[in-house]
């Protein structure tokens, strides 16, 4: 995953302003698209986990629920990749007006798992 963070809808200088662009927008729905469409986000290492959740602190809080949401839909990735992603204090504090549906995201995720096992 990559997003380009080069421009800032709200302009330049305050850390509390998180992006919301065009560009970011396409690139969500292109993930959507991919993942859709049978492609998955293998995490080789924690680096490329740590560097997904740098991405995604630049953007407002929807774009990580939605990249989580897209992840369980179509399990492009696996449920501990996302665990990974999410369990950081920063990120936590990033969503945590979303908490519960994170925590239900999850939860569907492990009932799906369970019962196509």
């Amino acid at each position: 995953m990559d997003f380009d963070l080069s421009v800032y809808v709200w302009g330049l200088g305050s850390r509390d302003r998180r992006i919301d662009s065009h560009r970011s927008r396409e690139k969500i729905k292109l993930v959507h698209l991919l993942a859709k469409h049978g492609a998955k986000w293998v995490p080789k290492d924690s680096g490329q986990i740590n560097a997904a959740r740098r991405s995604l602190l630049k953007l407002t809080p929807d774009y990580t629920i939605e990249f989580v949401w897209i992840m369980s839909k179509y399990k492009a990735c696996s449920r501990e990749a996302v665990e990974q992603l999410l369990r950081t204090p920063t990120i936590k504090k990033h969503t945590f007006g979303h908490r519960d549906r994170l925590q239900e995201l999850v939860s569907e995720w492990n009932q799906t798992r369970h019962e196509s096992s």
